[in-house]
C-alpha cells in the first residue's frame, strides 16, 4: 500500500501496484473486483483513472499472471498504460467496473486447484514465491 499512496508512483506504475494487490491475495477465483475497486480509489486520489471498459479479460489476466510471475518489469504498467484515462467522478465507478467484460462472471472458465489448506497446494505456492524471487519493501 506504500507504492499505491505516493500518487506518481502509482500513475507511473499502475502495474506494478495492481500485480502486488493480486499477489497478496495469490486465488485467481477470488477479490478480482475488490482488487479493482481498490485500485480505482487509490488511482482517482492520484488524479487519474484506468478506463477498464475498454480492457480485455484475457489480455488484462495474461498481462497481470505475468506481472505476478516477474514483478517489477513494466508488464502490467504497459498493457495499462493505453488505458489511462483522466479521474472518474466515484458516483460512476459502479458502473465503470461493472462494465468490465467478463466480471459478471457468465461463462467463467475460471480452474480452481484446490483449497490452500491442502498442504500439495501450498506447497506449490511456496514454490512459486521462491521462484519469483521479489521481496516487498
Amino acid at each position: 500500500m506504500k507504492l499505491a499512496q505516493d500518487g506518481v508512483t502509482l500513475k507511473k506504475s499502475p502495474g506494478v501496484v495492481m500485480g502486488l494487490f493480486a499477489y497478496a491475495h495469490p486465488f485467481l477465483d477470488g477479490n478480482g473486483r475488490t482488487m479493482l475497486v481498490v485500485h480505482t480509489v487509490l488511482c482517482h486520489r492520484a488524479g487519474f483513472s484506468i478506463h477498464w471498459a475498454r480492457t480485455g479479460k484475457s489480455d488484462y489476466l495474461s498481462a497481470l499472471g505475468e506481472e505476478i510471475e516477474t514483478p517489477d518489469k513494466g508488464i502490467l504498467d504497459a498493457y495499462l498504460k493505453d488505458f489511462i484515462a483522466p479521474p472518474l467522478d466515484p458516483a460512476g465507478w459502479e458502473v465503470a467496473i461493472q462494465a468490465i467484460r467478463g466480471l459478471d462472471g457468465i461463462a467463467s472458465s475460471d480452474i480452481i486447484e484446490g483449497e490452500f489448506s491442502d498442504p500439495a497446494i501450498s506447497q506449490k505456492y511456496e514454490q512459486f514465491d521462491q521462484r519469483r524471487g521479489y521481496e516487498i519493501k
